[in-house]
């Protein structure tokens, strides 16, 4: 699960919002009901297009907007989608009210804010939502594409060590990190130890589960001291393949782009 903002520090010009940099993305293991197997028993109108959820959680999304809950609606194909679920756990234990416990809607592959926490109410709809946080946030919009939804998160990888900035001794080293798509699984990762030029596979690491992020290593023999700048690039199993650079937009949503850093050898 990442935020749709999750590296928006990265975009320039700069955009409005938390100014998040790697950090809002994670992967745990989620108990629940799937949402379908509970609306078994209610008699939703044939004519619904979308099924609503509202959080408990209320505020004033900004200045001047009224005081309102968060909602997000979802097509009916994908509320009713057999991994579409109700959760109330949470890699193992309830769900803790930090995370939405203790009954939280999560939708896999689809960017964060689709999982609407503490869920206290589904409203079958015959017409689309056009509330706050549907039409108005977690849209991408720029200048140079038309206006579209948030929803599945794009193909992406990060490297998590070295960190950047890392003074790095000797001439073996280990490059490792994650990478995700909500389109399907991740089928390579590609590691450029030269700012780009040339590029050589990593080795995926552990199972490759449904939905979640894909470890991989990539070992790095460097007899060059000096400044070495480090990148890596993600294809999933549909053959989306991570951008160089991600595509600005005004609300800094899906930054996929290439996440570079900086290491010494010496």
């Amino acid at each position: 699960m990442e935020c749709a903002g999750n590296n928006r520090v990265d975009l320039t010009p700069r955009v409005p919002g938390n100014q998040f940099e790697s950090g809002a993305v994670s992967t745990a293991v989620w108990a629940g009901i799937s949402l379908s197997k509970v609306l078994e028993s209610f008699e939703i109108d044939p004519e619904a297009k979308e099924l609503l959820f509202e959080g408990e959680d209320s505020g004033e999304p900004e200045p001047g907007i009224k005081t309102q809950n968060f909602q997000r609606s979802l097509p009916i194909d994908v509320a009713m989608h057999p991994d579409t679920m109700l959760a109330f756990e949470m890699n193992g234990e309830p769900i803790g009210v930090e995370h939405g416990g203790p009954l939280r809607l999560v939708v896999p592959g689809w960017y964060g804010m689709a999982s609407v926490k503490w869920v206290r109410q589904i409203t079958a709809l015959s017409s689309p939502f056009e509330g706050y946080f549907q039409t108005y946030k977690y849209m991408f919009r720029s200048g140079e594409i038309p206006a579209r939804p948030v929803s599945l998160m794009q193909v992406k990888s990060l490297i998590t060590s070295p960190m950047c900035g890392t003074d790095v001794k000797g001439d073996s080293h280990s490059i490792s990190g994650f990478a995700w798509s909500g389109n399907a699984e991740i089928d390579s990762v590609d590691v450029s130890t030269d700012g780009g030029s040339t590029w050589q596979p990593a080795r995926l690491v552990g199972p490759s589960d449904k939905y979640s992020w894909r470890q991989w290593n990539f070992s790095w023999i460097s007899t060059n001291t000096g400044h070495h700048t480090i990148l890596s690039r993600a294809k999933d199993k549909i053959g989306n393949l991570q951008p160089a650079k991600s595509n600005w937009n005004e609300l800094g949503y899906e930054v996929n782009g290439f996440k570079p850093i900086c290491v010494n050898v010496i």
